[in-house]
């Protein structure tokens, strides 16, 4: 059992280490924004979150960007976390009329 969570924590590191590294060569241009989460929620869009009074969604596909399932939890997850913690988040996002996320971190 504990191996099996060793097992599963060193996979999620290994998406989120590959998702940073093969994401910063693309960000040049993206509009980019370090917020305050204030709410995290599932609506018809699917996973959202309130930043700094901006809404965002969290989707496999923004502005001609794909990324997989994984990462979405992800970002979900580290947007509950910056709303329990009180830390803000970086993001990149494409601001058309739905603003949807390319990346995100915590701002340590």
């Amino acid at each position: 059992m504990k191996k099996n969570a060793f097992v599963r924590f060193g996979q999620a590191l290994l998406v989120l280490g590959t998702m940073a590294i093969g994401f910063n060569a693309s960000a040049a241009g993206v509009p980019s924004a370090q917020c305050t989460v204030s709410n995290v929620f599932r609506d018809f869009n699917g996973p959202s979150f309130t930043c700094s009074g901006s809404g965002f969604v969290l989707r496999s596909t923004c502005g001609g960007t794909t990324v997989g399932a994984d990462a979405v939890k992800s970002w979900e997850s580290m947007a509950i976390a910056a709303l329990l913690s009180g830390k803000k988040l970086n993001i990149l996002f494409d601001n058309g009329s739905l603003p949807c996320v390319y990346n995100m971190s915590i701002n340590q």
